[in-house]
């Protein structure tokens, strides 16, 4: 009876270590889940591919948070240098718009010119028609 009260509280005392264990390991890979996470909610991103991850459920999960990071980071990085190029092309627009701006503001006032100068001109023939027809009179007085 001894002998198995002895045995009754080994197995207890190997079951809770091991429980222990179990738990203790679940809990700090599930906790690293957890902050890595909230890393990336935080907009931290620190993608370790040197980091060692076990080869059970818990480290396919800690796999992929990690590669979920990864390409997270690189979108944004992407996202980044087409924004700056994205900018590089709207600055472009803007100052060939201010060219054609310039280019147009200068033609309307060629336009202007020439329509002041043709008004001049027509002007200049009225009173030569004008004068034609008072020497026309003239001579024929003569």
């Amino acid at each position: 009876m001894v002998f198995i009260s002895v045995m009754l509280a080994i197995s207890l005392l190997v079951g809770m270590v091991l429980s222990f264990m179990i738990t203790n390991y679940i809990s700090r890979g599930l906790s690293l889940a957890v902050n890595l996470s909230r890393n990336m909610a935080d907009g931290k991103f620190r993608y370790h591919s040197d980091m060692e991850l076990p080869k059970d459920e818990i480290g396919k999960l800690l796999g992929s948070i990690s590669q979920m990071e990864k390409n997270i980071r690189e979108m944004v990085t992407k996202i980044g240098t087409n924004s700056d190029s994205l900018q590089s092309l709207s600055d472009d627009i803007s100052n060939r718009n201010l060219q054609l701006s310039e280019r147009t503001e200068q033609q309307a006032a060629s336009v202007e010119e020439t329509a002041a100068t043709i008004e001049e001109l027509s002007t200049a023939v009225d009173q030569n028609a004008v004068n034609t027809k008072d020497v026309s009179i003239l001579s024929n007085k003569i």
